[in-house]
């Protein structure tokens, strides 16, 4: 009778935290938002903590199930609360804890750690959803002026591998942040490892003096008094491919695959809204898309458009090059006619804008991304960018013109500012 028991409440517990599938388990907060819950956004973007008013006054709703403080009251008390630093507007996490803390508004924790314990961070992002159902204020890009809540997270609790992270920025959608990445509006999906090598990073937008500096940041609201949780140790793994064992993917089989792949990913587990709005729309032709992770390291993926009855585009997914695996997906807050340009198309306007002299030329060019780019260009790994170098008459680096893939807007990069995939001069400083 007492095992009976135990068994009982093991169950009972499991149920309140999450739902499960054959060992998939989903951890989510108490009042998860849907796809057509609106963002709560700053109302400004890079070099302000707007999207960390935004990422908190998101997780405030999704918690407590309220309409959440103004975005001033929050950042005057942060600012209030915050010892001296150079954070954006003066409004660091110490800060964000004690304001949300005093304003009644929970229990709130930051925890910290090293640049080697991103797998106990992960672990750590997980055990408060698993445990308290509380959403997650994180970081992305390791910076300072980009914030977003974790609402969702999809795990094998037997495995230990990450299946899936759900999360909605803070920041105004269609701005951007101090380097340049996007925030972008709507309900987001990477899979554990895109979540780990792309947007959760250590802080390096800050001093090297401050305590956050290179470090995981995870700020959590649990209950008063509640003891230390165990965690169980996570790891990110790439999802699995659709293709035969060995067979290398190609746009076509990508397209043919994308759905499937999505499925693989986890993602009709992990987002069954937006797992109904993909499965059901058609997957476009790909996009070859031969990035950089913020690390430097080559990012090589297909982009391939999701389109209604109508063409118009309801939502992107990001498939590795090599295998057609899921990295991630995002649905668009409204369908939009997609406007997409291929490579002849980009290699016309950037000629049109260019403003070449007459030694100059430009090369055959890539679609590529790259968060280190100069200026507006460089936005969202969704939102690649065609990339033309510009050579004088003795094969000199000139710069280069970038034409982004969704608004053929034109922009010149100055030698030091083109991408790494485009052979960024090693003369230029990191």
């Amino acid at each position: 009778m007492r095992k009976c028991n135990k068994l009982v409440v093991g169950l009972a517990a499991t149920l309140m935290s999450g739902t499960s599938v054959a060992g998939t388990v989903t951890y989510e907060v108490n009042f998860p938002p849907t796809l057509t819950t609106a963002d709560i956004n700053g109302s400004l973007g890079a070099g302000t903590a707007r999207s960390f008013m935004g990422a908190s006054r998101m997780s405030i709703q999704a918690f407590r199930n309220v309409t959440p403080p103004d975005e001033n009251s929050i950042l005057n008390s942060c600012r209030a609360n915050s010892p001296m630093n150079y954070w954006p507007e003066q409004c660091n996490p110490d800060g964000m804890k004690t304001s949300l803390i005093q304003g009644g508004w929970g229990n709130w924790i930051s925890s910290l750690y090293t640049d080697t314990q991103q797998s106990a961070a992960l672990s750590q992002q997980i055990s408060t959803l698993r445990n308290y159902r509380s959403p997650n204020i994180v970081p992305i890009y390791g910076q300072g002026d980009h914030w977003v809540m974790v609402h969702k997270m999809v795990v094998d609790d037997v495995s230990g591998n990450i299946l899936g992270v759900i999360f909605r920025d803070g920041g105004p959608g269609g701005d951007w942040d101090s380097s340049f990445n996007s925030y972008d509006d709507g309900q987001r999906s990477a899979s554990g490892s895109t979540w780990s090598a792309t947007y959760y990073r250590v802080l390096t937008s800050i001093g090297p003096s401050d305590t956050y500096y290179n470090k995981y940041v995870v700020l959590w609201d649990p209950p008063p008094d509640a003891p230390p949780a165990a965690m169980q140790p996570f790891r990110a793994k790439e999802p699995a491919s659709p293709l035969a064992q060995g067979q290398r993917s190609t746009a076509r089989l990508a397209q043919q695959n994308a759905i499937e792949s999505l499925r693989l990913g986890g993602l009709d587990v992990t987002d069954s809204e937006m797992w109904n709005v993909l499965s059901k729309a058609t997957p476009w032709h790909p996009y070859e898309v031969k990035g950089v992770y913020p690390d430097g390291r080559e990012w090589n993926y297909y982009l391939v458009p999701f389109l209604d009855t109508r063409r118009m585009l309801v939502g992107m997914a990001m498939l590795d090059m090599e295998t057609a695996a899921y990295q991630q997906a995002w649905v668009l807050p409204q369908a939009r006619r997609f406007t997409g340009i291929d490579l002849v198309q980009a290699r016309g306007l950037a000629q049109v804008h260019a403003g070449l002299k007459a030694e100059e030329t430009l090369d055959e060019g890539i679609l590529t991304w790259d968060p280190t780019t100069e200026g507006a260009v460089s936005r969202s790994p969704m939102r690649p960018y065609y990339e033309f170098r510009i050579n004088g008459p003795n094969g000199e680096d000139r710069g280069s013109m970038a034409v982004r893939l969704d608004s053929g807007n034109v922009h010149r990069l100055s030698p030091c500012k083109v991408s790494r995939r485009a052979a960024r001069s090693l003369a230029c400083a990191e």
